[in-house]
């Protein structure tokens, strides 16, 4: 499962020039050369460049947090076709079941036993939203990896006047996956009030 994806086709992938031992990759006898890196070889040096660029993260214990704040934002690109297995999401009539080829499971849409695709599997197909094969999606610019934190504001009477009574009402938003906004009211007779 992926938290966010980037470019993992080696045919839009980067061209590079490796000087040193770049073996079979460049050539036949191994010589240095120009090649294309695509796949995890890229993407994985793109998004931690990209958190470096951002500040990296922000304090965050599991910096990828940070990124499903941002979800359904335009600093996210949701990647809604494709998937992770052998079919790629083309479904059982144009790929067949490849997990009876005797290799194992190769599509994780197949069942480990029947032959009814799971179309339309999150784990497997891309899909509104979060998914496993793209995650959150693919960032647009920096900012889906900017510091993202809960919202407040607070309702009630801006000055307070002897002998009146007031009544103030704060509200948070949580940004981050099963948040929830809660307030609560305080003032003459007023108890918290939590919202699920």
């Amino acid at each position: 499962m992926s938290d966010i994806s980037a470019d993992a086709d080696y045919l839009t992938g980067i061209d590079i020039y490796d000087t040193y031992n770049c073996g079979s990759a460049c050539s036949a006898d191994g010589v240095p050369g120009w090649l294309t890196v695509g796949g995890t070889s890229l993407s994985s040096p793109l998004i931690a460049a990209m958190y470096g660029l951002a500040g990296g993260s922000h304090g965050v214990a599991y910096p990828a947090l940070t990124l499903y704040g941002h979800l359904a934002t335009s600093s996210l690109y949701d990647v809604t076709s494709g998937g992770n297995g052998y079919c790629d999401g083309v479904g059982a009539a144009s790929c067949g079941d490849p997990n009876t080829s005797g290799a194992g499971i190769l599509d994780c849409d197949y069942p480990a036993s029947g032959t009814t695709p799971s179309a339309g599997d999150r784990a497997c197909d891309a899909l509104t939203g979060y998914d496993g094969p793209t995650g959150v999606g693919t960032p647009n610019g920096l900012g889906a990896f900017a510091k993202i934190a809960p919202t407040a504001t607070i309702a009630g009477p801006t000055s307070v006047t002897h002998g009146t009574t007031g009544r103030w009402t704060a509200t948070v938003h949580d940004p981050f996956p099963a948040g929830h906004p809660w307030s609560a009211t305080r003032g003459t007779g007023a108890t918290a009030a939590p919202q699920p």
